[in-house]
């Protein structure tokens, strides 16, 4: 209500938000809430620690600390004030590594592989096996044929 007091008056806009008038105002003299008031100081000790830290403590440690100090308080409550202040730990993990490579394994070459495969295939079955003609097709090859019957019979092909 109060960034939009230039457009609307407070009177338009309490009946809109089905509040009153009295209780606008009586809001905006209030002072903090008592949760409000110790999320403050916490947040203030939460980055000493975490300046203490070199700024490497995440939420856990910070947490230990607290503890430490005598003050309890639970580990999502300082991972919710941490983030609102836009503190965060630093993780020095490696990623996990899912693949392990063979050490006699030679890699595929990343570029053009999937040509090579064409090329293998069509070594070992020539470019009329299995419908592959009509990968050749698309790859430029051109064969004249005839069909005798049964037989595919391949006229004028280079290729093959």
């Amino acid at each position: 209500m109060t960034a939009n007091r230039a457009m609307f008056t407070i009177s338009t806009m309490s009946r809109t938000l089905g509040v009153s008038r009295a209780g606008y105002y009586a809001w905006l003299d209030r002072e903090p809430s008592t949760r409000a008031r110790d999320d403050a100081e916490l947040t203030d000790r939460i980055a000493a620690i975490h300046k203490a830290s070199r700024e490497t403590y995440g939420a856990p440690r910070i947490h230990a600390e607290l503890i430490d100090d005598g003050i309890r308080v639970g580990r999502k409550r300082v991972e919710r004030l941490m983030k609102v202040a836009g503190i965060a730990g630093v993780s020095r993990r490696k990623g996990t590594r899912t693949t392990f490579r063979g050490e006699r394994v030679r890699p595929a070459p990343a570029i053009g592989f999937f040509n090579s495969l064409l090329e293998i295939r069509e070594r070992r079955q020539g470019c009329h096996g299995f419908g592959s003609d009509r990968a050749q097709y698309d790859r430029g090859h051109k064969c004249e044929r005839s069909d005798d019957g049964d037989k595919l019979q391949t006229l004028n092909c280079d290729h093959c």
